[in-house]
């Protein structure tokens, strides 16, 4: 039986963005492991958890009934949300930067405030979603 220290060592040494999958049966559950159980961008997983790792970024495992998939997080959300939406779900954070920005666009010149605060706020926040990572 495999350790997750193995698996995590090999898909360290993996290009950026690598997913491995590993058979239920494979390694012990990850709970066993220090992992914590979270929650991640649903993707049909029944769990999700996660280790952070000294650098702040984090191992991210998503439970299914016949297997794990285990990847690297940019930014594991312990060490900053904002980070990881950031780094790890930059469409996600592109949006709410829209959002915020047609909220205030909104409060300080109602419905034409609300398209420019919006647009404003999308590519604010897609250049700050930009700015960091590790992505190849």
């Amino acid at each position: 039986m495999a350790t997750w220290t193995e698996i995590e060592t090999e898909l360290g040494a993996q290009p950026w963005g690598t997913e491995k999958t590993v058979p239920r049966g494979e390694v012990p559950h990850p709970r066993e492991a220090g992992y914590r159980q979270d929650r991640g961008w649903p993707k049909g997983q029944d769990a999700d958890w996660r280790r952070k790792r000294d650098d702040g970024s984090g191992y991210h495992v998503r439970e299914y009934p016949d297997r794990w998939e285990v990847h690297i997080d940019d930014v594991d959300p312990d060490s900053s949300l904002v980070g990881h939406f950031r780094a790890d779900l930059p469409v996600l954070f592109m949006l709410t930067g829209a959002a915020l920005g047609a909220g205030v666009g909104y409060a300080a010149a109602k419905r034409r405030g609300a398209a420019w605060g919006a647009g404003a706020g999308w590519l604010l926040s897609a250049v700050v979603a930009a700015q960091g990572g590790r992505k190849p």
